[in-house]
């Protein structure tokens, strides 16, 4: 796994142990957390270890963990019962096939009292402060009693984080949330105290939660206001269209009464135990079944997608408005399916609005949209999810620092998703890599408990002071996983779809990863991948969107990329304080062909546009003060226009000039603002080769051919070197140039 380091005596030399070969010598251990992962380990140590000490350290009052947080209305596992519980306590009882959040805790809570595990359990004790110390190889921890307030210092061998990722709830980025005089509430921190009862409430967000939530406020809200930001696709309860014929058979075989199991299938399960595993293993092959659409070997992506769509507009009533705003045009598996009995039917209610309308700001009486409409609420539902970034909650600190900042700097690493590199004697639950998204968490917490006591028992026996696995082993492991994303559908599609063509992004994106730039990459419309390929070097990728145009939402987004990836990162429409504005469109007509319109509509995004990136990110990185690189985005056509894009060359002359205008107006501030102009893309080749009679391709290679001194094509990974270039020290002395990379076309 990695590196070890054993015992040595101080004169440097090995003492001999009176004692047998294999002893297991005396351990403590720390978990931290007792949800899923916390009491799981309770049990899996018992039955394997001896001479060992365990404490558990949790911070709420109750075991259960985000089960004992999220009490909201409908909240439910989005997983079968049957297959969310353990291996060594099935639970014949379960009420429904998806069980409320209520009983989930019950189950919890119970278990934790049948193997009598509270003993080693400190509850309201919440862990603030963890580090190794060297000398004694041990973790020294510091743990607040929130009863008391009184600060408890202890300490450990092993030290097993189970907080878990759900347990980091946000609020969302709105302006003016805080002024808002009515109910605010938080759908993970649901107040016993609110009355939703007859009021007009807002709930923002359609996730897990959000989609739970609607239907259950629904019939007692006065009226409720939806606001929805992307589609998402909802799985009915069952997909046959996924099973074998014996799984359907068993599952539609169960005895219901709507969405619950009538007693007398609860009887059935308890008394019959080999129907009642043939149950659990068709759930778990209905969870794991999802799998086949992510890889998509068989078409079942488009088959679910066809069957999904089908489904849920009947539920919408075919409602074209409801349509258009909750279901998608991307395939089935681009983003986590989710579960929302009685939510597509909620919808049509007429108490209920669906509003795709962007969220302005929140006044003390309601919500102003992007329309200027204020809509007035009683209450707002903030069903807005977690902060899953991996990064611990308090300072951990190992050989290397802090766990929190160096994770703040790199992308989050694991080895088998549970170990980390120069953090010795330290093992985590649902970290980098691990499959949280998919499948029950149950079975992930036993089988990361079964590996992390093998390397208990082998400190136990071999003498061992230390443990973690080397850097080497986790980049491998990190570049596995890597390697098989872009195998799967929510990616290979995205990639396809919403990256510009011919791999212009990918080739950027990988260079500019490579030389350690983090990278808030930027659409006009909401994509749903974070890029792969930047995820491959080890960096840090945050996706967005943003109309160029709209200076808002440019502010918006360059106040996203400081707050997530530090001061202004490099990004697609903007490490080292870099910002490359990109965004670009062309609308082949020639003069005569092209209208007012499409004239007006070139120059907004590719000038305007331009204007409006340079602008905001000259803002921000005068007031970080370190100086910067803008780099704008043209064209060949800025120099040498082709014929039959008459908008399109008018708009890069524009940005040639803006582009010296302002490297001049920042230069006091150490800001460098020069333009990378490329050559005719491929883009461009169909409608000029349409006029001229060319097939496909044929334009392009000879545009190549006549007009480039090297008569060969400019690359996407030409391109990213100059931008590379000039986003580096090596530009320094570089400020207001306009440089081509063309292979000689325009000197």
């Amino acid at each position: 796994m990695g590196s070890y380091t054993p015992e040595q005596s101080l004169d440097g030399g090995f003492p001999i142990m009176e004692e047998p070969m294999g002893t297991a010598r005396h351990i403590k251990i720390i978990t931290i957390g007792a949800g899923v992962s916390g009491l799981n380990m309770i049990r899996r140590l018992r039955k394997s270890l001896i001479n060992y000490e365990h404490t558990v350290y949790e911070k709420n009052p109750e075991v259960g963990g985000t089960w004992f947080e999220n009490t909201y209305p409908g909240c439910q596992c989005d997983h079968p019962s049957h297959n969310y519980q353990f291996s060594w306590r099935t639970n014949p009882a379960w009420s429904q096939f998806s069980a409320p959040s209520s009983e989930i805790e019950a189950y919890l809570c119970d278990l934790c009292d049948a193997e009598n595990m509270r003993p080693e359990i400190k509850l309201s004790h919440q862990v603030s402060h963890a580090q190794w110390i060297e000398a004694s190889g041990k973790w020294e921890l510091e743990i607040l009693n929130l009863k008391t307030g009184e600060m408890v210092l202890d300490s450990c061998h092993f030290l097993l984080n189970a907080t878990g990722v759900l347990n980091n709830w946000k609020w969302p980025d709105i302006p003016g949330l805080n002024d808002f005089k009515g109910d605010l509430v938080h759908s993970a921190a649901w107040s016993k105290n609110f009355d939703y009862h007859n009021k007009r409430v807002a709930v923002i967000g359609n996730g897990s939660s959000g989609v739970q939530i609607v239907p259950a406020l629904q019939p007692d809200v006065a009226n409720l206001f939806h606001f929805v930001r992307s589609p998402t696709w909802i799985l009915p309860p069952q997909t046959d269209r996924l099973l074998t014929k014996s799984s359907v058979e068993i599952l539609r075989g169960a005895v219901m009464d709507g969405s619950k199991f009538t007693q007398q299938q609860i009887q059935r399960f308890r008394d019959d135990q080999n129907y009642y595993k043939s149950f659990i293993k068709a759930t778990e092959e209905q969870v794991n079944a999802l799998f086949k659409v992510l890889v998509d070997n068989e078409g079942l992506a488009k088959d679910l997608t066809v069957t999904l769509t089908e489904n849920m507009s009947a539920a919408l009533k075919h409602d074209p408005k409801l349509i258009k705003a909750i279901i998608p045009t991307f395939t089935a598996g681009c983003r986590r399916l989710t579960p929302g009995p009685g939510y597509l039917e909620s919808l049509t209610a007429s108490n209920v609005s669906v509003i795709t309308d962007k969220i302005i700001r929140v006044v003390p009486g309601g919500i102003i949209t992007s329309t200027g409409e204020l809509i007035e609420v009683d209450a707002i539902v903030c069903a807005t999810g977690f902060d899953v970034s991996f990064r611990p909650r308090f300072p951990i600190i190992g050989r290397n620092g802090n766990l929190q900042d160096i994770w703040a700097k790199q992308l989050p690493a694991a080895y088998m998703s549970c170990a980390v590199a120069h953090m010795p004697n330290y093992f985590l639950f649902m970290g980098p890599n691990s499959p949280a998204g998919h499948g029950s968490i149950m079975t992930i917490a036993e089988q990361v408990a079964r590996y992390i006591v093998v390397v208990l028992k082998k400190w136990q026996t071999e003498c061992i002071v230390s443990v973690a696995p080397k850097e080497a082993a986790v980049n491998e492991f990190a570049g596995f996983a890597h390697a098989f994303l872009p195998r799967t559908k929510d990616l290979l599609e995205k990639v396809k779809s919403e990256v510009e063509a011919k791999g212009r992004w990918k080739e950027w994106s990988t260079q500019w990863g490579e030389m350690d730039f983090e990278q808030a990459i930027v659409f006009p419309q909401k994509p749903l991948l974070i890029n792969p390929f930047v995820i491959a070097t080890g960096r840090r990728s945050i996706v967005s969107c943003a109309d160029v145009t709209n200076d808002e939402e440019v502010s918006a987004m360059i106040a996203k990329t400081v707050d997530q990836l530090g001061e202004l990162n490099l990004t697609s429409i903007g490490n080292g304080q870099v910002f490359v504005a990109n965004a670009g469109i062309v609308i082949p007509n020639s003069l005569v062909e092209t209208t007012t319109a499409q004239f007006t509509q070139v120059l907004n995004v590719n000038v305007v546009g331009v204007f409006i990136c340079y602008r905001e990110a000259a803002k921000q990185m005068i007031k970080q003060g370190k100086g910067g690189k803008i780099i704008g985005a043209s064209s060949l056509a800025g120099y040498r226009p082709s014929p039959g894009a008459i908008s399109y060359p008018t708009s890069k002359w524009a940005v040639r000039g803006m582009t010296q205008s302002a490297a001049m107006e920042l230069a006091p501030h150490d800001i460098n603002v020069n333009g990378k102009f490329i050559p005719m893309w491929e883009v461009l080749d169909e409608a000029i080769g349409k006029k001229q009679g060319l097939a496909k391709g044929e334009a392009f290679d000879k545009s190549v051919e006549t007009r480039s001194a090297f008569k060969r094509a400019s690359t996407p990974e030409d391109v990213a070197a100059l931008v590379s270039f000039l986003a580096g020290p090596g530009s320094r002395n570089i400020t207001g140039q306009s440089l081509l990379v063309d292979g000689g076309i325009a000197f």
